[in-house]
């Protein structure tokens, strides 16, 4: 889990989708942000990566499996 990629001073010359979109890469499952203006870029920032890089969206399925299953540990999944 990232902190908020919002709000990193040191990297504050990196925009937010670019620095969400390395934060997956290296192996972050889930990226933070408490502002909206910045969660709004980096979805599509990683859907983009993601169709151009197979090896990038392999991780963020692994991601996306790992989230889902501690969903699922915790009772929180109902479907």
């Amino acid at each position: 889990m990232s902190d908020d990629v919002g709000d990193a001073e040191a990297v504050s010359q990196t925009p937010v989708a670019q620095r969400a979109v390395e934060s997956v890469a290296a192996g972050v499952d889930v990226v933070l942000t408490v502002s909206p203006a910045d969660a709004a870029p980096i979805s599509p920032a990683l859907a983009d990566r993601a169709g151009g890089d197979e090896a990038f969206a392999r991780r963020v399925t692994e991601s996306a499996g790992r989230v889902l299953a501690l969903g699922e540990w915790f009772g929180q999944l109902t479907c």
